[in-house]
């Protein structure tokens, strides 16, 4: 009986400490476990924000890490997506108008409140301190506006023409992807002098910046395949993250921590990377597709198809060994490397198009408006739907969803005559 005892103990501790066998078994945590799509999460503090559709349209929900708490934010009956959160206030990007307008939240008291009113679109807000800033489509095709909340004063940032997406915003210093030079660059402006100034200048594509303090990092296609690199603002000084030959996309950057989602054993999973020690560690390991990481403090979370739908799981970094067995390929996906294929070829195809476009717009040809206007953002959102599919591994969907766009971009070729 001693013995038994013994050993029930000995085991109890190896569990407790999650190492069993030389091996430490992370601890993974599950917040969301619905049956439909959890996308976009965004994180500040101990509350996480996401785009859910489980009422038959987008809304806003939350969620608290330190009482288990779950809370709906939005209920209007058009569509709300792509939040973002700073302190207790939360922004996003919000249908009801007909057109994209953003609109923000405060959770410390419940009022939600409108930002933007121009008839034309604005979408996908980022916000830092009392600053939010939005793509905005009032100067074709897009420019970049922001708002202090402090004064309810609207100004712009960039009114260049050109396509943009992806902005991001710490301290003074707002980021974005730029179409202007007919390849996607890295792109920032100043707040605190009113400068512009370009950060990448690659002839291949660099796109979705994201920023903290000096540091901001980017996925990047200069090297034939997607990978992560980063840039100090504080020595000018540009450097590569990721060597790997396969896609490594959507990095999140807190403090040392650069993470991405990473397709090199077959799958997407999330790796990360230690600024202050050049370490290269993988974050999960189901054989599953993990997507979307974010990051505050040393809370990660992800978009996760373990359930057979996004839903929403997390870790706590302090947690994390210093070296992780990398899993097996995953080989029950036979149509994901056709989907993978087919997206990679829609951003081909689509930044071609966008280049005959922004000609077009700027030699102020009537074919911009006949061509161009509206179908590109039809293109752009069934490439989203694709990668969101790709992202839950229904790859039957977005491999149709990518033949879409194709077709689409095809339609706009042919009447633009490029």
């Amino acid at each position: 009986m001693k013995k038994v005892l013994v050993v029930l103990v000995v085991a109890a501790s190896v569990l407790m400490s999650g190492v069993f066998c030389g091996i430490q078994v992370l601890p993974e945590f599950q917040i969301t476990t619905e049956l439909t799509w959890e996308v976009n999460v965004t994180i500040y503090g101990d509350i996480l924000v996401w785009t859910d559709d489980r009422n038959g349209d987008d809304d806003i929900y939350g969620y608290d890490l330190s009482t288990g708490t779950e809370f709906q934010i939005t209920a209007d009956p058009n569509d709300q997506g792509w939040p973002a959160i700073y302190g207790s206030t939360v922004v996003w990007t919000d249908n009801r108008n007909v057109n994209d307008d953003i609109y923000g939240y405060d959770l410390s008291t419940s009022t939600e409140f409108q930002i933007t009113t121009d008839l034309n679109n604005q979408t996908t807000p980022a916000i830092f301190g009392d600053i939010v800033v939005w793509i905005d489509a009032r100067v074709p095709p897009s420019g970049i506006y922001g708002y202090d909340l402090a004064t309810s004063t609207e100004f712009p940032i960039t009114v260049v023409g050109s396509f943009k997406n992806n902005c991001a915003i710490y301290g003074n210093i707002v980021v974005w992807d730029d179409f202007r030079n007919v390849n996607w660059d890295i792109y920032g402006y100043d707040l605190s002098t009113s400068t512009e100034f370009q950060i990448t200048t690659d002839v291949n594509d660099q796109y979705f910046p994201v920023i903290y303090q000096n540091y901001l990092v980017w996925e990047d296609d200069r090297n034939g395949n997607w990978d992560i690199y980063g840039y100090d603002l504080s020595t000018s000084t540009e450097f590569q993250i990721t060597t790997d030959v396969n896609s490594q996309w959507h990095p999140a950057i807190y403090d040392n921590f650069v993470l991405w989602e990473d397709n090199r054993n077959g799958n997407w999973d999330i790796y990360g990377y230690d600024l202050s020690t050049g370490r290269e560690f993988q974050v999960t390991t189901d054989l599953n597709d993990q997507t979307w990481p974010v990051i505050f403090d040393d809370t990660v979370i992800w978009v996760d198809g373990r359930d057979g739908n996004p839903n929403l799981y997390g870790l706590r970094l302090a947690y994390l060994v210093q070296s992780v067995v990398l899993r097996p390929v995953d080989t029950t996906g036979p149509m994901r490397s056709l989907a993978s294929h087919r997206i990679s070829e829609v951003k081909r195809v689509l930044k071609d198009t966008l280049g005959i476009c922004e000609k077009l717009m700027n030699d102020r040809d009537p074919h911009y408006s006949g061509c161009c206007v509206g179908r590109l953002d039809e293109v752009n959102e069934l490439l989203e739907a694709a990668e969101q599919f790709y992202a839950s591994r229904n790859y039957v969907a977005a491999n149709n969803y990518a033949l879409e766009a194709l077709g689409l971009l095809e339609e706009i070729k042919e009447c633009t005559g490029g």
